[in-house]
């Protein structure tokens, strides 16, 4: 994904990114270069859905090896492989990871501007 001047990436897999979208205040999840844009909250839930997957369940050899996502804020659904699947948990893990970062540095900058 080419990044723009309202759009920076937060985190990248092999086939998936996860881009913060200033333009609405939002996120663009990118799968195979297909674009959902999710409002805060339904990054949040889509987040919560991929946490949720069972993994034993996925691999059991009764059951097919597909999940279905609903992204909230829009009318997709994503089938989701087991490859995609956890490639989706590390993008949320990455993710998280840098949103926590970010925070950490922003509580830095201003507790040096308060005492400069």
């Amino acid at each position: 994904m080419k990044a723009s001047s309202d759009r920076h990436i937060v985190f990248s897999t092999l086939h998936t990114s996860l881009a913060q979208d200033d333009r609405f205040e939002g996120y663009c999840l990118i799968i195979d270069k297909q674009e959902y844009s999710l409002d805060r909250h339904g990054y949040s839930l889509f987040r919560k859905n991929i946490k949720s997957i069972d993994f034993v369940t996925l691999l059991s050899s009764k059951t097919p090896d597909l999940e279905i996502v609903r992204l909230i804020n829009n009318d997709n659904f994503l089938v989701v492989n087991i490859h995609l699947a956890i490639e989706l948990k590390e993008l949320i893990a990455g993710a998280s990871a840098m949103f926590e970062l970010n925070t950490c540095i922003h509580k830095g900058i201003r507790r040096k501007a308060l005492h400069a």
